[in-house]
């Protein structure tokens, strides 16, 4: 049947505080046992950013988001705007009768403002609870409806009815005329129509062998000419944009003839003939109206009619993610960033309605860019955006965090980032490695905004001849042309300067450890501990850049920090993999 409103206000204005909304709760088991454990799920969508956390609460009548019991996301993050939650409730304290469940969701921005949703009839269930060894009611089940003709006996049959605990001892119906009988199959006869063509409403109570009792009603129809078909859309649905829904009319019935016709009629304008057809929505709901909706209307042989609609939530998905290229360095004296990516699927296809992306940075790495500010937004269709000075001649390092835009407001965030690193260096021999991944990795490229005369970095493959690879700039030949973000690499230059290297963030990386030294990078912009960042790795000695000539080394503790941009000796007993995560 049509559902009601959604979530009234949830349509943004500009600049207003997004606030997610949950449904689709469901308790399992439902009734349950005092003590049971009980599974509450449900489903969250956010309009401006991602679910991040759920919760749900107990006969709270104004829950407050934070208060309640943690909830988890199915695939085991909250990292989107769709996201399928779960929780188990522990029943041991609740009362026997009927509770109220609400789950609430938070969504995070883009800005990393969070909102809190409310508690609706979407985000709501009633939950049963019954003590062990206390009786349960008994279900009655008056079937129908039926139909008959004025003067002439209709058999009325409740043996759908049971006791899950027990058994049932009276059967009791009242026929909606003043009339009313004992038993599991009775007969009744009408003696006039009911007012008004309208049916009769036929009740059954049954009371079980504890003295707890049920009742169900139905309906019995008199023949006074034809009666009307009944149209049954079947339930209500959820669905995205662009997905292919199937709606199934195969419920309706005609009591005394056949259907000849079902006739379906969506909201949007279109129509289908058919017992069971699929249709495709291309506009949201409306959370702060009503949902979309498909109406059936059946004709029997007759040519009498009924009609049903059937409520369907159409979400917007969020777009497509674009992809992140490596950063580079640009402009004149490459005083500038620009940022490279790959549009969404979304932008001039797929669903067509990215609308533009948003660059956002922060100066400190965060996997998620917490504390980012915008920095940009860019039209669809743009690939490429010139962080004007934040190159070569700005010391600090900075951050790039990308999403796209639909015109729903829905904004998904590039899986990588891209980045620009800087350190200073003074003249002489520097140690480094370099933390992104670039788009040229020759050692002239990288190096390209310091004085560098020579560049050398140790390799220890089983068998290699030699251990050192070079280049200097005053000798014709080099062994080494290219780097990597696991090489350490001692950089002799003549004069003090900032290294800036423009790239991208690296999801992990791994780096070969054999036995005996090893020279390697620290590819990870989370800095961490001797100790922490080789735990579970066999080594002895480790090493890292000291102004101390003539090796400039010295000897590290376990709780000595390893950084991003450094380079390390790192002495091993035992072939190992080191991973470097960010």
């Amino acid at each position: 049947m049509l559902a009601g409103a959604l979530l009234a206000g949830a349509v943004l204005s500009p600049g207003a505080l997004a606030v997610p909304y949950v449904f689709g709760v469901s308790a399992s088991p439902n009734p349950a046992m005092r003590g049971e454990a009980v599974s509450i799920t449900a489903y969250t969508n956010s309009t401006d950013g991602y679910t991040s956390a759920a919760e749900f609460h107990v006969d709270d009548p104004d829950p407050v988001g934070g208060t309640g019991t943690p909830m988890s996301a199915d695939d085991g993050a909250f990292d989107g705007p769709y996201e399928a939650v779960s929780g188990v409730l522990d029943t041991g304290n609740l009362s026997a009768g009927e509770h109220t469940i609400c789950v609430l969701a938070r969504e995070t921005a883009w800005n990393n403002s969070t909102s809190w949703s409310t508690c609706t009839q979407y985000s709501s269930l009633v939950l049963t609870i019954v003590y062990p060894g206390t009786n349960q009611a008994p279900v009655a089940d008056a079937g129908g409806p039926y139909v008959g003709e004025v003067g002439v006996p209709i058999e009325f049959n409740g043996s759908g009815s049971y006791d899950p605990d027990g058994f049932l001892i009276e059967f009791f119906w009242t026929f909606g005329d003043g009339g009313s009988d004992y038993g599991i199959v009775v007969m009744h006869t009408y003696s006039s129509p009911p007012a008004n063509n309208t049916p009769y409403t036929v009740c059954l109570r049954v009371t079980d062998n504890n003295g707890s009792t049920d009742t169900d009603c139905t309906t019995a129809y008199l023949r006074d000419g034809n009666l009307p078909p009944v149209a049954d859309a079947g339930p209500d649905q959820t669905g995205e944009i662009g997905e292919l829904l199937t709606f199934d009319g195969s419920a309706s019935y005609d009591l005394d003839g056949v259907i000849v016709e079902h006739f379906w009629t969506f909201s949007d304008g279109d129509t289908a003939f058919g017992v069971v057809v699929t249709h495709t929505f291309t506009t949201p709901s409306d959370p702060g109206n009503n949902t979309h909706s498909a109406c059936l209307r059946v004709t029997d042989n007759n040519g009498s009619t009924g009609t049903d609609c059937a409520g369907v939530l159409v979400l917007d998905p969020s777009p497509a993610a674009p992809r992140m290229l490596p950063a580079v360095l640009a402009g004149p004296g490459l005083a500038d960033v620009r940022l490279l990516w790959v549009g969404s699927s979304d932008d001039g296809a797929g669903e067509n309605d990215v609308v533009g992306y948003d660059i956002l940075f922060g100066s400190a790495y965060d996997r998620d860019g917490a504390g980012y500010t915008l920095l940009a937004s860019v039209p669809a269709g743009a690939t490429q955006y010139v962080h004007t000075g934040a190159g070569a001649v700005d010391p600090a390092s900075h951050f790039y965090l990308l999403r796209a835009v639909d015109n729903g407001g829905h904004r998904t965030r590039a899986a990588d980032q891209a980045g620009k690193f800087a350190r200073s260096l003074g003249s002489g021999s520097q140690l480094i490695s370099i933390p992104l991944e670039q788009a040229d990795w020759s050692v002239g490229k990288v190096l390209q905004t310091v004085a560098w005369s020579r560049a050398r970095t140790y390799v220890n493959p089983a068998g290699q001849g030699r251990n050192w690879l070079s280049n200097d700039k005053q000798k014709p030949w080099a062994d080494l042309t290219t780097l990597s973000r696991t090489m350490a690499v001692w950089v002799q230059l003549d004069s003090a300067g900032l290294l800036a290297v423009a790239g991208l963030v690296p999801a992990s990386t791994s780096i070969q450890l054999k036995t005996g030294w090893n020279f390697i990078g620290y590819a990870s912009f989370t800095p961490q501990s001797v100790g922490a960042t080789l735990a579970g790795i066999s080594y002895q000695t480790v090493e890292g850049y000291a102004l101390d000539p003539p090796h400039n080394l010295r000897r590290l503790s376990p709780g000595d920090t390893m950084s991003a941009g450094n380079g390390f000796w790192v002495h091993v007993s035992v072939d190992a993999v080191l991973t470097l995560g960010n």
